[in-house]
């Protein structure tokens, strides 16, 4: 039993064994049949009997380094048949080909049919001398032709330059006109001439078609582009050829909005502690150079800005633009920005001031006297500097009363003034103080009166009264029978311009004077009034008139914080008021100072009156002098 199994087993080996060997020899069969098929047809497709298959033609050729040559493919056949297919056998290892149409080939088959085909080789930039490929050519599908060999010899150029390969504009504004220069230079020891492309979108400054340039030299050719109303990137190519060289030069620019607004339009505002509407706008420079911007407004000119801005290479800048309040409506305009032919407009608009009431000027007090029986007429001044139509409520104390013709409640439109005029009767003798309101919106003003009323003057009945002389002034039908108020200039007054206070006198003199007083910090100028009555005989009124003194009467000068003001132009032992009003850049000014007081020193006059007392005292002098001598001698002493 064992023996058989022993016999078994040695079987089963002996045929695995058996197997494994026949599949190797089988394997090696198969190994050499395909061998053999592959030997025998490419012993077929190279070595052709004499008679059979095309013939592919070798040829040699020259080219420049740095230039091109063009190499023709041709194959013949005994048969007749000139229709091949060509394909590179061996690539070039130092050189390019090229298509007709100037793709790069980069497989061997080449699917073209015909008699011929011509490609180009452009050598390697390298140190290489020369350079070889082989092809072959068949008729289409029979056999290929034996490798044929292009033999190429690669040359120093005879004509060398360099150049740019880029030559970037950069950043150019629209309507702008911009030239920068190409540089050439020949690399070569020979005298060579450059020709140039005709170019559309640049041009040539100076029409150049060809460049005779001497060796080892340089020459520059400047490039001109003009933008136009388009944005975006513009590109050209520069050809340059010299014989079998040529080089592109890459021609860019960016064409781009000189600048740019922030917005396109704008509402000036008045802004907290500003007595003005104003507002701000942005302005960016787009370009690589330093730019000029003018702004000029559309008519009515009343704008205030900045009429001309420089703007650094991509700097921003903020324009401030105001509305002065000589113009409280509601305002609107437009602003034109340029650079050069670039323009773009700006709308402005801006609403209109709320209501700004100023009363009697901002006087707060009024005196005057008077007598029993007499009326006492005021005429008080109401003005609305703002932009808004504003009614104004008087209320009346107990002796004053309206014209006929005016309300308690007075409308004023923007811009308007309105005189109220006002008389008081005196019922009573003595000192009166009083005060009359004025209510507007949630606002309210006061002018306190301090009336002095005396007794009636009696005056003598006619039958007694004695004609006065013609030329004798007649007191009763000239004494004004009322006070009017001060007459003063209109002015744009802003409460938040500090009052004058404490003017002093430094020194007086017989006709000029010398005053001074504190300013704080911000930058101010100063008006100085003086004041002067005038008899006005068509109302039978006293006017004072507060007059600004010119550079003819007034000298200023500041020092820190110190104001000096020199008047001039006085008469001696004089009496005389004057006043101070702040003035800002803004044309806006102060409350008036409380009235100050001087006199001028007095001088001596020779008149007739002094001449004939001086006379007198001399001859009285002589007189008693020569009466004491004569006394003497008499009683011989």
């Amino acid at each position: 039993m064992i023996a058989k199994l022993r016999r078994s087993f040695r079987d089963v080996i002996d045929a695995e064994i058996f197997k494994q060997f026949m599949i190797k020899k089988l394997f090696k069969h198969v190994w050499i049949f395909l061998y053999l098929v592959f030997i025998f047809n490419i012993q077929a497709d190279v070595k052709l009997p004499k008679g059979i298959g095309p013939f592919a033609s070798s040829s040699s050729h020259m080219v420049e380094r740095q230039g091109s040559v063009e190499v023709s493919l041709s194959a013949t056949a005994k048969n007749g048949i000139n229709v091949f297919e060509f394909s590179i056998f061996d690539m070039p290892k130092n050189g390019v080909l090229l298509t007709a149409d100037g793709k790069v080939i980069k497989n061997d088959l080449i699917r073209y049919l015909g008699d011929s085909i011509t490609l180009r080789y452009v050598p390697k930039n390298d140190t290489a001398i020369s350079d070889e490929f082989t092809y072959r050519a068949r008729i289409r599908g029979g056999k290929y032709s034996s490798p044929s060999k292009i033999s190429i010899q690669i040359m120093e150029p005879a004509a060398k330059f360099s150049t740019a390969d880029i030559l970037n504009f950069g950043r150019v504004g629209m309507y702008k006109t911009v030239i920068k220069e190409l540089e050439l230079k020949n690399e070569s020891n020979n005298i060579i001439k450059i020709s140039t492309n005709k170019l559309i979108k640049f041009s040539y400054l100076n029409k150049i078609q060809e460049i005779e340039l001497l060796p080892n030299r340089s020459f520059t050719i400047p490039i001109k582009f003009n933008s136009e109303d388009s944005v975006g990137i513009i590109r050209e190519k520069l050809i340059l050829s010299s014989g079998a060289i040529q080089k592109e030069v890459n021609l860019s620019a960016l064409v781009t909005e000189p600048f740019q607004l922030s917005s396109k339009n704008i509402v000036l505002k008045k802004l907290e502690g500003r007595s003005y509407r104003s507002s701000q706008i942005a302005v960016s420079n787009n370009l690589d150079e330093e730019i000029t911007i003018n702004i000029n407004e559309r008519e009515q000119g009343v704008l205030n800005f900045q009429k001309l801005i420089r703007l650094s290479a991509g700097a921003t800048k903020s324009l401030d633009i105001s509305l002065e309040n000589s113009h409280p409506n509601e305002y609107e305009s437009e602003l034109f920005i340029n650079n050069g032919q670039y323009t773009r407009s700006l709308k402005v608009t801006a609403r209109a001031l709320p209501s700004y009431v100023i009363i009697n000027g901002n006087k707060k007090f009024i005196s005057a006297n008077s007598r029993m029986g007499e009326s006492l007429m005021f005429d008080i001044p109401i003005t609305n500097s703002g932009g808004l139509p504003v009614d104004v409520s008087i209320n009346l104390v107990e002796g004053f009363k309206l014209n006929e013709t005016d309300s308690e409640t007075v409308n004023i439109k923007p811009g308007d003034i309105k005189i109220i005029k006002l008389s008081y009767s005196a019922k009573d003798i003595g000192l009166k103080n009083c005060s009359i309101g004025f209510n507007w919106e949630n606002k309210e003003f006061y002018i306190k009166f301090k009336l002095d009323i005396k007794d009636a003057i009696k005056r003598p009945k006619a039958s007694n009264s004695k004609k006065l002389p013609k030329n004798q002034l007649n007191l009763k039908d000239s004494y004004p029978k009322s006070l009017l108020l001060d007459v003063e200039t209109e002015r744009n007054v802003s409460t938040e311009l500090s009052t004058v206070k404490d003017i002093k006198v430094i020194k007086t003199g017989k006709q000029q004077v010398e005053v001074s007083w504190d300013k704080k910090p911000e930058e101010l100028n100063f008006v100085v009034e003086t004041r002067v009555h005038r008899l006005n005989k068509e109302q039978g009124l006293i006017q004072f008139h507060w007059i600004e003194l010119d550079n003819d009467y007034l000298t200023i000068s500041q020092n820190g914080s110190e104001v000096k003001a020199l008047i001039k132009g006085l008469s001696p032992s004089g009496r005389y008021t004057i006043r101070v009003i702040s003035k800002n850049k803004n044309n806006e000014f102060s409350a008036p100072s409380e009235p100050f007081q001087f006199s001028t020193k007095e001088s001596f006059k020779l008149n007739g009156r002094v001449i004939l007392n001086l006379i007198g005292l001399t001859a009285g002098v002589f007189l008693v002098s020569f009466y004491l001598l004569r006394f003497i001698k008499a009683r011989g002493l």
